[in-house]
């Protein structure tokens, strides 16, 4: 079984087991609900190899604020040390790397100067709203075709595309199809 996690603030949880459709889940509520689910959806007895793919996050929340920072900590750690806790090896992997192994190419987002005047700042984040809406658009419309079977929404499509390179990734192919 290969597990992914986008952690997210509307983040999810996809998995696939050998030889049984992909399927997926929003991020628990809670660590109760996290933990529930990872002891009765995502463990095995079976003996079957088990692995979790947790995207690598960055320290900042661009534009969260403090309480937008610190739930999407929670998330984070929450998920990977429930993994770590039942012994399922964790693999972190960068956005980047889950994109570039897609072939999705990049966002069009822009970085602004720190010293670049107001008007600067101001068109800089109106051009990364639209681009982050269109990338945002195209990962979803990518699960779509990569996942037929599942509502893909916003909140889960990161997880799939997740899920999706790691089945693609030379120590996985072949094992879940």
């Amino acid at each position: 079984m290969i597990i992914a996690v986008d952690p997210g603030a509307s983040g999810a949880i996809a998995w696939k087991r050998r030889g049984l459709p992909a399927e997926c889940c929003g991020m628990p509520e809670t660590r109760g609900d996290a933990i529930a689910l990872f002891k009765r959806k995502l463990t095995l007895s079976s003996g079957e190899p088990l692995v979790g793919y947790h995207e690598k996050v960055a320290n900042y929340v661009e534009c969260g604020g403090a309480s937008a920072m610190m739930q999407f900590g929670r998330n984070a750690e929450r998920c990977a040390c429930i993994m770590e806790t039942l012994g399922i090896p964790l693999v972190e992997i960068a956005p980047q790397t889950w994109q570039k192994a897609l072939g999705l190419g990049k966002s069009e987002r822009v970085k602004c100067d720190a010293d670049a005047g107001p008007e600067a700042k101001k068109k800089a984040r109106e051009h990364n709203a639209v681009a982050k809406r269109d990338w945002k658009n195209k990962l979803k419309a990518e699960a779509q075709r990569r996942f037929p079977h599942l509502k893909v929404t916003l909140g889960n499509a990161d997880a799939l595309l997740i899920l999706a390179a790691a089945l693609g990734l030379p120590e996985n192919s072949g094992e879940h199809a």
